[in-house]
């Protein structure tokens, strides 16, 4: 039984160093003609996801989509800084399945035990993404003021190559696909 445990110990010790600083953008199927692609990071008592909806005719959606790690509501707007530039993002008005599902099945899923709430990023802010050097979000929950979620340039990357992605590029990018793309 000692060796058991041993080489399961060994075995995720050998595979930590693969994956740590590194952020993995998957695709999700939402419907018969739509996607998201997810790329997560986790800040301090918070985890974030950046969630780009699209469909066979490209129509696309934004959002970031914020969780606690606990029972701590999150406030309906969240602060958003990029490269010094201040912005304020919303929370989805009426919520669609795409946005209660999406990042659901993704690796950060175990984080969401607590509240959460989808910020709409509006399109000339995505276009500021695809330059941008810096990005930080400031969330605010009911117990706790600016938690900074700063993105490390994994992060940063990811969202620069999602925003370019398309309906069609979603196969190398599922889950249960060996070709699952790790930012670089």
């Amino acid at each position: 039984m000692k060796k058991i445990l041993f080489l399961l110990l060994f075995l995720l010790v050998i595979h930590i160093p693969v994956f740590a600083g590194q952020d993995i953008i998957m695709a999700e199927q939402e419907s018969e003609d739509s996607i998201t692609y997810v790329i997560a990071g986790q800040g301090y008592s918070c985890f974030k996801s950046f969630i780009k909806w699209t469909d066979s005719n490209n129509n696309t959606e934004y959002w970031f989509r914020i969780s606690t790690m606990f029972r701590d509501r999150l406030k309906p707007s969240l602060d958003l800084i990029v490269d010094g530039e201040h912005y304020k993002l919303f929370a989805v008005g009426e919520y669609k399945k795409r946005h209660l599902k999406a990042s659901s099945g993704t690796e950060g899923n175990f984080y969401n035990l607590g509240d959460f709430e989808c910020y709409i990023i509006p399109t000339e802010l995505i276009n500021k993404f695809s330059n941008c050097n810096n990005l930080e979000l400031l969330a605010t929950s009911q117990r706790r003021t600016d938690m900074k979620l700063p993105s490390n340039n994994y992060f940063l990357n990811g969202i620069k190559e999602i925003i370019n992605l398309k309906y069609e590029d979603r196969e190398p990018f599922f889950l249960n696909n060996t070709k699952v793309k790790i930012t670089e």
